[in-house]
């Protein structure tokens, strides 16, 4: 049995035009081997379901830097393959959940998920801070940096729209957050998107000091450095994604791939995960799968997080869904 964890911009999308074409083909493939492609993104909730429903996948996925996981309530058709426990073939029809010791009954997994609430057509699992104590703590970052720092909730649609490239329908769904706020940082009159080079970030991804010895300290590094303090007085974490900063709290991908890890585990036997990024906030991610894979950022560089973070990290010098046909492709063995 093998799952695949992928991050969604830059790595199945491209960085630029939000396209999967490139690894439609490989999708195509994921889903006639009734291999798992769970989405693992710090997009919101109703932007994933967006690209869910494009790539017609129909399996788990997790949102907002590992606020949240989501699994399918419907009983589907066709479930993940592989043995389950107990030694059999997982059939071709998917049973019904059952309800037990007040779990919530659902379709996808034979067993019943503790502590899941129901969200629309899915069972949600709770593992990040609430929307409003993020915004609490992003209040004493403004506070603390003059004004600097400008989260989503400060914008409007049509200036996420700009920033991210995106149209205004998109834009809107972006702007839905429930556990994560993507921000820049602004000096004076000018607005600065995250710098990937100039910020050298820990072994958590995030943010911590000037790349390069002896590199001299740029004010957005400064910035970053006391978003970082501030956040961790409330247990929150600042880390770097490919377009802004992420302030978020409680989890983090790495915290929710391994909760939906025991829900498989828990059904399938001889369970192998690979997960697939490109950037600082997918460290905890990879560093949580049996096979983590890495495909280059737009510059062709491998994020030197993922490069000094993860062992045995597989690194693709194809950006994006390129480099993610590539891994696909791999694994199969059919490239």
């Amino acid at each position: 049995m093998r799952v695949i964890f992928t991050d969604l911009d830059g790595t199945l999308l491209d960085a630029a035009t939000y396209s999967f074409e490139p690894a439609r083909s490989a999708l195509l493939q994921c889903r006639a081997k009734g291999i798992p492609v769970v989405f693992c993104t710090s997009k919101t909730r109703a932007e994933t379901e967006h690209f869910r429903r494009l790539t017609g996948n129909e399996h788990p996925f997790i949102v907002e830097n590992g606020g949240a996981v989501y699994v399918p309530a419907g009983p589907l058709v066709v479930r993940p393959s592989g043995r389950v426990r107990g030694g059999e073939t997982s059939p071709e029809e998917r049973p019904h959940g059952r309800t037990a010791n007040g779990a919530a009954p659902h379709g996808y997994f034979r067993d019943p998920v503790p502590s899941a609430e129901r969200v629309g057509d899915c069972w949600r699992i709770r593992l990040g801070k609430d929307y409003a104590a993020i915004l609490r703590v992003m209040e004493r970052l403004k506070s603390a940096t003059g004004g600097a720092v400008r989260g989503f909730h400060d914008m409007t649609v049509e200036e996420i729209a700009t920033r991210c490239g995106l149209a205004l329908d998109q834009a809107r769904l972006a702007r839905e957050r429930e556990f994560d706020e993507p921000f820049v940082i602004e000096r004076d009159s000018d607005r600065v998107a995250p710098a990937r080079r100039p910020v050298r970030r820990n072994p958590q991804g995030e943010g911590e000091s000037p790349e390069g010895e002896g590199a001299e300290a740029t004010p957005e590094a400064a910035m970053v450095q006391k978003a970082l303090s501030i956040a961790a007085e409330d247990g929150m974490h600042v880390t770097a994604g490919g377009r802004f900063h992420h302030l978020h709290g409680g989890s983090d991908k790495g915290a929710a791939i391994r909760r939906l890890m025991e829900l498989y585990r828990g059904e399938f036997e001889d369970y192998t995960s690979i997960g697939i990024g490109d950037a600082a906030n997918d460290l905890p991610m990879l560093q949580a799968v049996d096979r983590p894979c890495a495909v280059a950022r737009p510059d062709g560089a491998c994020d030197p997080v993922l490069r000094a973070g993860v062992p045995g990290l597989e690194f693709i010098p194809d950006p994006g869904p390129r480099g993610w046909s590539v891994i696909i492709h791999r694994l199969l063995g059919t490239g």
